[in-house]
């Protein structure tokens, strides 16, 4: 009768190679947990902006700057009386505009055409950064919403 030395032995390279599959497989799976958690790669939500209604900013307009980011044209047809037209393609110029009349217990309150106005947005985030400010909004509506006489 074969051993149990005898019977194992011709299969030790197969064990073997098997283990050693076993073996890299298991670090090549370990490899993206431990980089989580050596890094903590985390999600960041998107930075937004908080969007107020007409009647909520007519309480206390006194304190509110507008920002109007329509196209000159649209501007020089019509715009909220007293609204600073901001050219987002002269960023610079346009801040330094608003930095006049800007102090840090007033609201900014910036509008496009209408509600989804991606060019609003894009200011009014922009502005929340340059001017380190919480007190940065978009006019829920845009123009769109504004009460004509």
């Amino acid at each position: 009768m074969n051993t149990f030395t005898e019977q194992i032995a011709p299969k030790a390279p197969l064990i073997r190679a098997g283990l050693t599959q076993m073996v890299i497989l298991l670090l090549l799976a370990g490899i993206p947990t431990w980089l989580t958690s050596h890094f903590q790669i985390r999600w960041k939500a998107p930075a937004t902006v908080e969007s107020l209604t007409i009647s909520s900013l007519k309480q206390d307009s006194r304190n509110v700057i507008w920002i109007d980011v329509r196209g000159q044209e649209a501007f020089d047809i019509a715009h909220i009386d007293g609204a600073l037209r901001f050219d987002e393609n002269d960023h610079d110029t346009s801040l330094q505009t608003l930095l006049k009349e800007w102090t840090p217990n007033k609201r900014v309150v910036v509008y496009g055409v209408g509600t989804g106005s991606e060019r609003a947005e894009r200011v009014a985030l922009r502005l929340k950064k340059d001017l380190q400010s919480k007190k940065v909004y978009l006019l829920e509506g845009g123009w769109a919403s504004w009460p004509r006489n």
